[in-house]
C-alpha cells in the first residue's frame, strides 16, 4: 500500500506539533534561557537541553519518513536504535567532519533521555488514538 507523505504525517497527527514544540523550544533556550541562566542550571541549558530536545524532533522526522515508507517504529528498542543511532553521528562523526564541534559523552544520555521521552509521548498519543 502506498502512503502519500501528507497522509503518513496525518496519520500519526502528534509528529507535526511535537516538531513546531521543538523548534520554539530550541528558539527560547537560544534567545532567552542559555544567555540568562547562570551556574549549573545555565550549564545544563547552554551544553545538554538541545540534546535533549533534539530527539523529540530527529524522531518525529524519521517515523513520519518510516511511516511513508510503508513501516513504522513501534517498539522502545527501534526507537532507542533510532535517537542513538542520531546522537553517535552528531557526536562522534560531525567532529570529524566540523572542527569546531566537541563530543562529549554527556549527550549521549541526553540523546538516550530524549528518545525515551518521545516514546512515551508517541505511545500515549498512540494510546489515545485506538481509544477512540
Amino acid at each position: 500500500m502506498e502512503i502519500s507523505l501528507k497522509k503518513a504525517i496525518i496519520k500519526r497527527k502528534i509528529h507535526l506539533p511535537l516538531m513546531l514544540i521543538v523548534l520554539l523550544l530550541y528558539g527560547l533556550n537560544k534567545l532567552v534561557l542559555s544567555p540568562q541562566l547562570a551556574g549549573s542550571i545555565g550549564e545544563f541549558f547552554r551544553f545538554y537541553f538541545n540534546d535533549l530536545i533534539c530527539p523529540l524532533f530527529y524522531l518525529s522526522c524519521v517515523q513520519v519518513l518510516l511511516i511513508w515508507a510503508g513501516y513504522e517504529m513501534s517498539t522502545y528498542k527501534v526507537v532507542l536504535f533510532w535517537g542513538l543511532l542520531g546522537g553517535v553521528i552528531w557526536e562522534f562523526l560531525i567532529p570529524l567532519l566540523k572542527p569546531t564541534s566537541v563530543c562529549d559523552y554527556k549527550d549521549l544520555l541526553c540523546y538516550f533521555l530524549g528518545s525515551t521521552l518521545y516514546y512515551v509521548i508517541y505511545k500515549r498519543s498512540l494510546w489515545g488514538y485506538l481509544a477512540k
